[in-house]
């Protein structure tokens, strides 16, 4: 119904300045001029009306007919469109005479649609005419004159209901205006009457409009229906009708989330990609489906009652999948969550209880969603070697694979990287000492992460390189060092330095590819297979006694002490050669006097949680590690004071304190005799032009021992000045003066033309859960926390089963049948005896 404006003439007829409201699910039973009037009264037209439709379009102009009495109105049935529309205009009953000329008077009625239409007209549209102008309305009923109190009365309703006709969107947006405003709805459904009306007058739908006049007119559309927005989590969200989602996808998981929110039991019936039903137990009902075959939006068309069941504790909806998906983005920033926390908060969130198991489940699809499958990264691990190469040109990659026969696959062997960055640091600012240590990793498929590490002048770790094998063995080592040894072009070897432990096959590598150089064990691993055969803590004392004893003489003494107290143990000691464990046979050159593989350990211990990741994000997490490790060393001891390093600083303090205690004699030239007061202790000879005492801990690490502080204090210097130009900041800053350069994300990464490699076979799993230490502990190591104190515990001891007289168990996990002699102890009876005797007296 239009109002409001004004007709005009201008290249045709228009209705100008108006405004459209439209009232759904009208009726032709009940429609007559007093429920036409009362529409009217509902959006403000309380004057003097004459009505007209247009018998063409409900916006046509051009096509006018004048609406005077009940039978005009109930012929408006006969105009509707395709989309059960027709268009009525109201002109105020002042203009009627200036209007006439332009619209006509002719009624309805005048047009003769049978017989039986012009029985029930009666007059002419002369007539018709006249009874129009005689018409008077009245503002409080809304009725004529002319009308009969019988008529019924049109009710109206404040809000709009979507018809029970399912329309087609692309007709309603020609046809309907989005500036529309609706007012109200007259019945609920369209009588069948009606409907065979439409149907038995299709013949007059040919009438169409012209191309000019569908380009005329306003777009139209239905008022928007609520649109989700991901809510289906809040408490009370509800499906509506109309209710829109960007796909299926998106209706499917609503009805996930919302089932385990509100405890409904929800199935998803005829469960296709064009329509979807939504069943629960109690008979709630939810079809949604596409707007249009154009449009591929979904949306709810219809909900049949209201939920009438009760909670259910479990939801078949709540998925490890489902949570995987849900709370990636916690387990990305946590992956160490512990599972008992993910139950709790999870139940919490979701309402609904979940298994241990199911918390495993998710954590795994989660982190494959976070890293990709394993099969994926190493399907793209060239095109991130190409990034390294463009970004980090002097970075030396190689890969070594295995062409599968018969399946035409590339199979993926190992992995070695050195960055550019780190190689230049190494040769610049850090001592000619390398560690190397292998890893286990805890994925799937296994394997060894090979390490090696140098030292830099804080005493503090410097990653060179690493590599990923699947097993340590011989070759690999071979390959390994084969690689290092290039990279830092290492052509004479003597005058490098090797800190290993054990491991198998690196020994006879080193051997071969690095004859002369030092090969120095770590004590710590020595100590521990040691222990293993002899325990005691004298024992112990003995052998690092020999391990730090700088002098040879200190050595043997310490070996004496050791054969005196337990000959197997010295036998043991003296197999292992004193220049790959004891400082006393050490090399000056290197000056480092480190007995531990110390900074190894500490670069596999930050790599830890790299640790369980596939191959790529293995990759990128030591390389971040790195990546940020760089500039912070060297902004940090460029904040130090003095020249230089901070803990070379704390040890030279610590010596001075010492320095005092000491007696020098001066020779008159550059050397001195250096006693301890009270004329207790040995005599050390100082040289302080080859800055060497022979105590030996000046010459093997550089640093000024007690006795050559206290030559220094008598000559009034600097200490620092000797200390050796490894551990000048100067030095430090040139190895972190190299950075890595930043790569770009995997999408962006270049393409390789070389074929897609896959992993290599899982490895069979263990019984039970992996674990994820830095390094077994040993007995001696391990305590445990209890209420009153601490207490050692029992593992590495032996103890025996007083019932059988076997070792390993004890009389109550004992399954041998119980001794004749196996009782009571006698001090239990003894003590209850002695206690019942003070009682009585």
């Amino acid at each position: 119904m239009q109002h409001s404006g004004t007709f005009v003439h201008r290249d045709g007829r228009s209705y100008i300045g108006g405004k459209t409201n439209y009232f759904d699910n009208c009726e032709s039973s009940n429609m007559d001029m007093k429920a036409l009037c009362d529409m009217a009264r509902q959006i403000g037209q309380n004057n003097l009306l004459k009505f007209y439709c247009s018998i063409v379009a409900p916006n046509d102009c051009n096509s006018l007919v004048a609406l005077v009495i009940d039978d005009d109105v109930k012929c408006l049935v006969k105009f509707v469109d395709r989309n059960f529309v027709v268009g009525v205009f109201i002109d105020d009953f002042d203009q009627l005479h200036t209007m006439q000329s332009q619209v006509g008077s002719n009624s309805l009625a005048a047009f003769r649609w049978g017989a039986e239409n012009d029985t029930q007209t009666g007059g002419g549209a002369e007539n018709n005419a006249n009874d129009m102008a005689d018409l008077e309305f009245d503002s409080s009923s809304g009725s004529s004159e002319e009308e009969s109190d019988d008529d019924n009365d049109y009710l109206c309703y404040d809000g709009f209901e979507e018809s029970d006709f399912e329309l087609d969107d692309e007709q309603f947006d020609e046809n309907i205006d989005k500036e529309i405003e609706w007012v109200g709805i007259m019945d609920e459904k369209v009588s069948e009457k009606d409907k065979a009306i439409v149907e038995s007058n299709t013949e007059w739908m040919i009438i169409q409009p012209s191309n000019t006049e569908k380009k005329s007119r306003k777009r139209n559309r239905f008022p928007d229906f609520s649109i989700y927005r991901g809510d289906a989590d809040d408490s009370d969200f509800e499906f509506e009708i109309g209710m829109k989602f960007k796909n299926a996808t998106e209706f499917r998981e609503a009805v996930r989330i919302h089932s385990n929110k509100q405890g409904r039991p929800l199935d998803l019936h005829k469960n296709c990609k064009d329509k979807i039903q939504v069943r629960c137990k109690c008979g709630y009902v939810v079809y949604a489906s596409y707007v249009s075959q154009v449009d591929k939006t979904f949306q709810v068309k219809s909900i049949k009652n209201q939920h009438t069941c009760t909670r259910e504790p479990r939801s078949k909806h709540c998925t490890s999948k489902f949570l995987a998906k849900k709370y990636q983005h916690h387990i990305r920033s946590n992956p160490e969550w512990p599972v008992y926390s993910m139950q709790e908060i999870m139940q919490m969130e979701n309402q609904t209880l979940l298994s241990i198991s199911k918390m495993y489940r998710a954590k795994i699809h989660a982190t494959k969603l976070i890293n990709g499958s394993e099969c994926e990264q190493y399907a793209k691990l060239w095109d991130y070697c190409e990034e390294i190469k463009r970004t980090n040109p002097n970075t030396t990659i190689k890969i070594k694979c295995k062409h599968v026969l018969g399946s035409g696959e590339t199979m993926f062997k190992r992995f070695y990287i050195c960055w550019g960055a780190l190689k230049k640091g190494f040769l610049e600012g850090c001592r000619p000492v390398i560690g190397i240590d292998g890893t286990h990793l805890k994925t799937e498929r296994g394997g060894v992460l090979l390490t090696a590490v140098g030292i830099d002048g804080n005493n503090n770790m410097f990653p060179i390189a690493y590599a990923m094998v699947l097993t340590e063995k011989r070759k690999t080592w071979d390959w390994f060092l084969g690689l290092l040894i290039d990279d830092l072009e290492i052509e004479n070897s003597y005058s490098y330095t090797i800190i290993s432990d054990k491991q198998k096959g690196l020994i006879k590598a080193v051997e071969e590819l690095l004859p002369h150089a030092e090969h120095r064990f770590c004590v710590r691993h020595m100590y521990n297979n040691f222990q293993k055969k002899h325990k005691g803590l004298e024992l112990k004392d003995l052998v690092w006694k020999a391990a730090t004893a700088t002098r040879v003489l200190d050595f043997n003494r310490a070996m004496e002490k050791l054969k005196a107290t337990d000959d197997a143990a010295y036998k043991w000691v003296e197999e292992k050669p004193p220049k790959n464990w004891s400082k006393s046979h050490f090399s000056t050159w290197p000056k480092c006097d480190l007995l531990l593989n110390n900074f190894c350990e500490s670069f596999n211990k930050s790599i830890l949680k790299a640790r369980n990741r596939p191959i790529i994000t293995m990759l990128e997490i030591i390389r971040m590690i790195i990546y940020k490790r760089l500039p912070t060393q060297r902004d940090k001891i460029m904040k130090a004071n003095g020249e230089v390093c901070p803990a070379i600083q704390k040890i030279l303090e610590r010596r001075k304190k010492k320095a005092h205690e000491c007696r020098i004699f001066w020779n008159g030239e550059i050397e001195y005799e250096v006693k301890g007061f009270f004329g207790g202790g040995d005599t050390f000879i100082v040289d302080m032009s080859n800055r060497s005492c022979t105590c030996r801990k000046w010459d093997l690490s550089g640093i000024p021992c007690v006795h050559a502080i206290a030559c220094v204090f008598h000559e009034r210097q600097r200490v620092e000045d000797y200390v050796s130009h490894w551990y000048k900041k100067s030095t430090y800053i040139k190895a972190y003066n190299h950075m890595l350069k930043p790569i770009k994300g995997k999408d962006e990464w270049p393409q390789s033309d070389l074929l897609p490699l896959v992993p290599w076979p899982e490895k069979p799993k263990k019984a039970g859960r992996p674990k994820k230490h830095a390094r077994r502990k040993y007995p001696n190591e391990l305590i445990e926390e209890k209420q009153n104190g601490k207490k050692l515990k029992r593992n590495g001891y032996k103890y025996f089963c007083s019932n059988c007289g076997l070792q390993g168990h004890n009389k109550k996990s004992c399954k041998a049948e119980p001794s004749a002699t196996s009782s009571k102890k006698p001090k239990v009876c003894i003590n209850y005896a002695i206690l019942v005797l003070y009682n009585l007296s």
